[in-house]
């Protein structure tokens, strides 16, 4: 059985993202990142992130989206036999709401 050490990644050295897509709020007061590609290509890591649903967004005070996205690492990466990997999770994105606090956007891509 093999063991997990965990490594400390500086964020655009060692890990990049990239925008994919962008999603729109249906009344145009947000614009949010709707896809990523997160890579540490010295670590063999090159995942695609995407929504499972593009609208959900939470229009409370306070803006938000969150909710449920398909993970897929193209294979090659350390202990996946370089076969696709394909699994789920959670995204919680705040900030992106236009005229209401902290308005902003990722850059298309990090280095």
């Amino acid at each position: 059985s093999s063991t997990m050490t965990p490594r400390p990644l500086a964020w655009g050295r060692d890990v990049m993202v990239e925008e994919l897509a962008q999603w729109e709020a249906p009344d145009g007061r947000a614009v949010y990142p709707a896809g990523w590609r997160v890579r540490a290509p010295e670590h063999g890591l090159d995942l695609t992130l995407r929504p499972l649903l593009a609208d959900q967004e939470l229009r409370l005070t306070f803006r938000y989206w969150e909710g449920a996205v398909e993970v897929r690492a193209a294979g090659g990466g350390e202990g996946d036999g370089g076969r696709e990997v394909v699994g789920r999770g959670f995204v919680e994105l705040t900030g992106y709401a236009r005229g209401g606090r902290g308005a902003a956007t990722l850059p298309r891509e990090t280095r």
